[in-house]
């Protein structure tokens, strides 16, 4: 279960715009005023739509990134071929 008290699809624009790029359980709870583990839940989601993804590779303090704004960082920053 995501976010109980929003339509499906906030939960994730509620969760990434708490989070800019990336963030933390803790961090993105503070930001939404809701507990950690409904963070937790709603980021497992997100993890399983391949929206988010863990990147510090940590057990505790993990941190999650939201994908498509790296890509969008990364557009047109490849190298020019030859």
């Amino acid at each position: 279960m995501l976010i109980a008290h929003q339509p499906p699809g906030s939960q994730a624009e509620s969760f990434l715009s708490a989070s800019s790029v990336g963030t933390t359980i803790p961090n993105a709870a503070a930001q939404l005023n809701v507990t950690a583990p409904t963070v937790r839940s709603a980021v497992e989601s997100l993890e399983t739509l391949g929206i988010v993804r863990e990147i510090s590779g940590k057990q505790r303090d993990r941190i999650y990134l939201y994908d498509q704004y790296v890509r969008i960082l990364d557009e047109g920053t490849e190298p020019v071929r030859g």
